[in-house]
């Protein structure tokens, strides 16, 4: 008659058996109590529609900062150069980039409340 290791496969001492990967549960099961199976257990937020207007928000806000500023500087690049003054003093009291900066200021709010909210 045969040792019982043999029957069973040779022996590896020191080692430990190989983990199977986790079961999902089936569609409608829930993993933990009150817990449904579709909801992410990690604490990730999903995207939703109010947080999608509010990446939106953010991304049109930035663009329209951006275009403000471009036309700002552009206006005391002009100023400074027919007064041969700084364009440093210029664009600082430039309507178009004090505006272009207080919009872009809004979008940086808006697109870091949108990351707070979507990970």
């Amino acid at each position: 008659m045969s040792k019982p290791s043999e029957r069973h496969g040779p022996s590896r001492h020191g080692t430990r058996p190989a983990m199977l990967p986790p079961v999902p549960a089936p569609s409608g099961e829930t993993r933990e109590a009150g817990r449904p199976n579709h909801e992410d257990i990690s604490g990730r937020h999903h995207l939703t529609i109010g947080n999608m207007a509010l990446v939106l928000v953010a991304v049109t806000t930035a663009a329209v900062g951006q275009v403000m500023l471009k036309h700002g500087m552009q206006v005391a690049s002009s100023r400074a150069g027919r007064s041969h003054g700084s364009l440093a003093i210029s664009a600082a009291t430039s309507t178009w980039v004090l505006l272009g900066l207080l919009v872009f200021a809004i979008s940086a709010v808006a697109w870091l409340t949108a990351l707070s909210r979507v990970r």
